[in-house]
């Protein structure tokens, strides 16, 4: 699920992207990634071959890494804590949504 705050990709169509349409849909470019995929700021899942391929909510990371990055150049320490606050946002919405669901079931 999506919060309002994370930014988007809007031009995906693919399930699990290699390096290239990673950095193709981001407008990043591909050794960027490898060093957010290294930082664990990104994560990755190896095909059958041992390619690593990057889910969409990496792709939307990845996106909003970019935005960032175009605002003013953010260190990787900074990225890493806005990518860890809107994880603990999107969690703490799933949460209260949960609440509320089992407070209309009574």
């Amino acid at each position: 699920m999506k919060t309002r705050y994370q930014i988007i990709c809007s031009n995906r169509n693919t399930d699990l992207a290699e390096l290239d349409e990673a950095a193709r849909l981001s407008g990043m470019h591909p050794e960027m990634i490898e060093i957010f995929l290294r930082a664990r700021i990104v994560s990755s899942k190896p095909d059958s071959n041992g390619v690593p391929r990057i889910d969409p909510d990496g792709i939307d990371r990845l996106c909003q890494i970019q935005h960032m990055r175009k605002q003013g150049r953010p260190v990787l320490r900074n990225i890493r804590l806005v990518c860890s606050l809107t994880d603990q946002l999107a969690r703490t919405e799933r949460e209260l949504r949960e609440l509320r669901n089992q407070l209309s079931i009574r």
